[in-house]
């Protein structure tokens, strides 16, 4: 399947792929949860894409990682993924999930 016959989850929410360069420290922030159960991520390291798989469909991040982030998660095999409520910045709930690596 065509990344552009997959679902962006860009348009669908607001998220962004974290970093602290310093630490090595990866997460994905969310605005709100998602429809669906999370049950990993995928990384194209060439490429800097990243895809969410749920238990019901695979999903498109809606652009590439930069550089800095793309060899961060490369360090990872474990993902953060945090959702936060924009207005207050707390934390509204989050989970762990594995990352695949692929070429």
């Amino acid at each position: 399947m065509d990344d552009a016959d997959l679902p962006h989850l860009k348009k669908e929410m607001r998220i962004e792929v974290y970093a602290n360069a310093s630490k090595r420290e990866v997460a994905v922030i969310t605005d709100r949860p998602f429809q669906s159960k999370l049950i990993g991520l995928e990384l194209n390291k060439q490429e800097g894409k990243l895809y969410f798989e749920f238990e019901d469909r695979r999903a498109y991040l809606g652009d590439t990682v930069q550089y800095v982030i793309n060899s961060i998660l490369q360090d990872h095999d474990i993902i953060n993924v945090i959702q936060i409520d924009i207005d207050t910045k707390q934390v509204q709930g989050g989970c762990q999930v594995p990352l695949k690596i692929f070429e």
